[in-house]
């Protein structure tokens, strides 16, 4: 009985970490942070019940739920899932990119400048950044740049009011860039 109250509090904890890291970008930084502090701390909870359990019991299902819980923390604390959620909320969102990249390419203003969810600088190749989060001057964003040369962040430096610090291809003519 104990055993499989461990099995089910392993595989949630390590669905919880499957969840947190995907919508990382999704669900933005604040409830990041909380529904991340609150899962790590049922993760600590977990990783002593289901070690404390293994010892005890020493049944194969209680083994394995310890095991389940110590490789969702490994996952969590080294393991790059952060990155599927960076293209799950580009993928989310690049219907709204495009449609600002057509009205910039017909000589407009995209509406999303006014509404204060993207940056325009006109006459520059890489004349559209979407910031996703961010204090003040420091922040991460999707970059808009059909010829690529936000790539060499260097010679990118002081677009949309701050220097880029560097840029990874997301497809096609976007890249995610981080600002200082």
């Amino acid at each position: 009985m104990r055993d499989q109250l461990s099995a089910r509090l392993a595989y949630a904890f390590a669905a919880g970490v499957a969840a947190i890291s995907l919508a990382r970008y999704v669900i933005g930084s604040g409830a990041h942070f909380l529904i991340s502090g609150l899962l790590a701390f049922a993760g600590v909870a977990a990783l002593v019940y289901t070690a404390s359990l293994a010892v005890k019991l020493r049944t194969a299902r209680a083994v394995q739920a310890f095991v389940v819980v110590a490789v969702a923390w490994l996952l969590w604390v080294f393991a790059p899932l952060e990155t599927a959620g960076v293209y799950i909320k580009f993928y989310l969102d690049r219907p709204a990119y495009d449609a600002a990249v057509l009205e910039a390419s017909q000589g407009h203003v995209p509406q999303c400048v006014t509404a204060k969810t993207c940056n325009y600088q006109s006459g520059s190749n890489a004349n559209l950044a979407f910031p996703w989060e961010g204090i003040l001057d420091n922040w991460i964003g999707v970059i808009h740049d059909p010829s690529g040369g936000v790539m060499d962040a260097a010679s990118a430096k002081g677009i949309f009011g701050g220097d880029l610090l560097g840029c990874e291809p997301l497809h096609g003519p976007y890249y995610l860039g981080s600002f200082t």
